[in-house]
């Protein structure tokens, strides 16, 4: 439950990006959002959680940035904008 609130709330930011990008760039913005969940995430919430440092990996930095694309993409379905992937 409280990967899919987090998941929820930082999802607010990129939908209202999305909507004004095209295709791959939306792609793009969206996995670079992944990574700097993962940056803000593993190491500026380590100050707060110590225990994170043990969960910085190469699965966790790839479930991130798979996160930013799946969300770009299904803002760009939802919007109807996925005719923009073949441009």
């Amino acid at each position: 439950m409280i990967h899919f609130a987090l998941s929820v709330l930082y999802a607010f930011v990129p939908v209202a990006m999305v909507g004004h990008l095209r295709g791959w760039v939306a792609l793009a913005a969206g996995g670079f959002y992944g990574l700097m969940l993962y940056m803000v995430n593993l190491y500026g919430l380590t100050m707060l959680f110590p225990w994170f440092s043990v969960a910085r990996d190469w699965i966790t930095l790839l479930a991130h940035l798979v996160f930013g694309l799946t969300l770009a993409a299904a803002c760009l379905l939802l919007a109807g904008k996925s005719d923009r992937f073949s441009r």
